[in-house]
């Protein structure tokens, strides 16, 4: 696991996060060929800064980003998943994996809770042993989203966090994902 606190330096790009009231939409999104392609959006723009400016986790051996935007709400536990490509799952019955998953908190909000920890297990099964990680604000983490993680039920507060999952190769189906 990788914890990078205040990864964003750029409080311009900061601000408008903050500001956008699309950034949040929720829903899968592809972004393939991204060393090829300028952005378009305000989300590539921070994908841009989060892993390709800097390629300091990422080469262009990766075929690109699976993207989106979850809420952890008040009172609720998420559910443990892993990341896995469900589309060639359903057709092909095989597990296809990302190469590295990330979690990002773009939401200031995420000062102000109160539990709501991020848990992450060594492997696909509740009962292996896991570690906690507290959300925080201009955070990176950088894990294995091939085991399972989740959030713990937060007893005070809500907020949005950013799902980043880079692929070898490209999700199947990919092409039913927007932009």
């Amino acid at each position: 696991m990788i914890v990078v606190d205040n990864f964003i330096e750029d409080k311009r790009l900061l601000s408008k996060v903050n500001q956008d009231p699309f950034f949040n939409t929720e829903g899968p999104h592809w972004w393939g060929n991204w060393w090829e392609n300028e952005f378009i959006n305000l989300r590539q723009e921070v994908l841009t800064h989060l892993f390709a400016k800097s390629k300091r986790f990422v080469s262009t051996d990766v075929a690109g980003f699976k993207h989106w935007v979850s809420k952890c709400k008040e009172g609720i536990q998420t559910e443990p998943s892993f990341d896995k490509d469900t589309e060639c799952l359903k057709e092909t019955g095989n597990f296809q994996y990302p190469t590295i998953g990330s979690i990002y908190f773009h939401d200031p909000k995420v000062d102000k809770i109160e539990g709501g920890l991020l848990q992450v297990w060594d492997e696909q099964d509740e009962n292996s042993p896991y570690e906690l990680i507290k959300p925080k604000y201009n955070r990176l983490l950088i894990f294995d989203v091939s085991k399972l993680y989740g959030f713990q039920k937060t007893t005070k507060g809500s907020f949005n966090y950013l799902n980043i999952s880079l692929w070898k190769n490209p999700v199947w189906r990919f092409e039913n994902f927007s932009k």
